[in-house]
């Protein structure tokens, strides 16, 4: 929806699913399981941890607002701010000690602005476009470190943008990958990404950061 002249608004609605597993004698979601444990499954011993699986569903909203500005006299920046999670709702069957009841998971508001801009480096270049620099902010979210909250990231694109690289950091990280998109004049069908991310797993500043590789194959319509 095109708002207050070159603003814009928009809205999706969008179906979630989530799985996790459980401890059927207790319904706790945070199951740990030790070597012996392990046997024991191996083993299918009466003594093994009876663990199960559910899956949460439902619709989400997002909720998002931008507006063009201009920079280095071009009108290429563009400022936004995003709501996810609105909903936030998501409802799911467990069965606990043979009891079968409705549990809800509640995914946290994450309210999000940034701005991105195409920097006039490359103008009227045949090889190369003129990259893409954006900085985002988690103003509202469940992160408590405002290293998790940032997020900037710098794309350059190359040789009619078949070719694209990605640098940036991510929850207080360096990340970065290429990509290459096989592609006609006309018609754009396969893109292959290399990339090296971030996973911090555990709770404010007790976490243990893992750095994983990443590859992946789009199929384009």
């Amino acid at each position: 929806i095109k708002l207050f002249g070159k603003s814009y608004i928009g809205a999706s609605l969008h179906y979630l699913t989530r799985t996790k597993l459980y401890d059927e004698s207790t319904g706790d979601e945070e199951v740990i399981l030790y070597s012996s444990d392990i046997l024991n499954f191996i083993n299918d011993s009466d003594d093994a941890t009876s663990i199960s699986v559910v899956n949460y569903s439902g619709i989400d909203m997002t909720l998002g607002f931008a507006k063009p500005l201009t920079l280095f006299g071009y009108e290429n920046t563009l400022f936004g701010i995003s709501a996810k999670n609105i909903l936030g709702k998501l409802s799911g069957d467990k069965t606990v000690d043979s009891v079968t009841t409705t549990s809800d998971l509640q995914l946290p508001m994450v309210i999000t602005t940034g701005v991105s801009t195409s920097l006039p480096f490359f103008d009227n270049n045949l090889l190369f476009s003129n990259p893409t620099f954006a900085v985002d902010y988690n103003i509202v979210s469940s992160d408590s470190d405002v290293a998790d909250s940032l997020f900037i990231g710098f794309e350059q694109k190359a040789f009619s943008e078949t070719v694209s690289i990605k640098s940036g950091i991510n929850r207080g990280y360096l990340v970065g990958g290429i990509s290459l998109r096989l592609q006609t004049k006309s018609v754009q069908f396969l893109e292959l990404s290399l990339g090296r991310y971030v996973e911090k797993y555990g709770e404010g500043t007790l976490y243990d950061a893992h750095t994983l590789d990443s590859f992946s194959v789009h199929v384009l319509f």
